[in-house]
């Protein structure tokens, strides 16, 4: 049960709570997902030497923006980052990167 200010709310679609702040999402578990399977294919390989190509199916989210698909992922965003960018932590990267 929520009482009836919350609910008038949720109804006319305002946010529950109000801050000067404004936050920025990271999507932490797939920057984990991404390492984890890098170390994982490290370890299977005999010769040490990881694969080219890595079962993280779940780093490109595909969306449609203005009748157009575009692969969309913060993860990729941050591994092909500018060279001028290279020593630039994940945090960071999330915190001040602005897609156009």
């Amino acid at each position: 049960e929520i009482g009836a200010p919350l609910a008038s709310l949720y109804l006319l679609d305002n946010p529950d709570h109000y801050t000067d702040h404004t936050f920025k999402h990271l999507p932490w578990r797939k920057f984990v997902n991404w390492v984890q399977a890098d170390i994982d294919s490290l370890f299977s390989n005999e010769d040490g030497l990881a694969d080219t190509e890595s079962d993280n199916d779940d780093l490109l989210e595909i969306k449609r923006v203005r009748g157009k698909y575009i692969g969309l992922s913060p993860v990729v965003n941050y591994i092909h980052r500018p060279k001028e960018y290279e020593t630039m932590c994940v945090y960071d990267w999330v915190r001040l990167h602005r897609r156009e």
